[in-house]
């Protein structure tokens, strides 16, 4: 399991995310033809209940972000969050305050991933690095 404290500081030396580029991202094509980028860099910011990812490059044509809640090891969500359009920093990182719905879960390891949804359809990022519940 890592230590996303750690994690986090190592990331630029700071407790955010470096900004995305849409190379080597996994991308879609919505029904309406707009290319949706699946987000891939999610991290739990220490034990604050924040979570920060990169906004979708198509960030524009965005219509909701949804936090995605797994039990480490499972595909299925367990539970969800809308996000709405948050504004992204200047750095391009979008952070949200996911602390009630991890404060709604049992004890044990999990991951988030962000869905994100346009007009046309939506895609889902790859899930974060695990992270234990109830925070402390």
């Amino acid at each position: 399991m890592a230590d996303l404290s750690v994690l986090v500081q190592r990331v630029a030396g700071r407790s955010a995310i470096m900004p995305m580029t849409t190379q080597n991202l996994s991308r879609a094509v919505d029904s309406e033809n707009v290319e949706v980028y699946a987000n891939f860099i999610t991290i739990i910011r220490g034990n604050t209940g924040q979570v920060a990812f990169n906004a979708n490059p198509v960030h524009a044509v965005v219509t909701n972000y949804t936090l995605r809640v797994r039990v480490y090891g499972n595909s299925t969500v367990i539970d969800t969050q809308d996000l709405g359009v948050p504004t992204p920093d200047g750095n391009n990182v979008i952070v949200v305050d996911a602390s009630a719905t991890f404060a709604e879960q049992s004890a044990g390891n999990y991951t988030v991933s962000i869905l994100t949804t346009t007009a046309g359809g939506s895609t889902d990022s790859s899930e974060s690095a695990p992270f234990a519940l109830p925070l402390s």
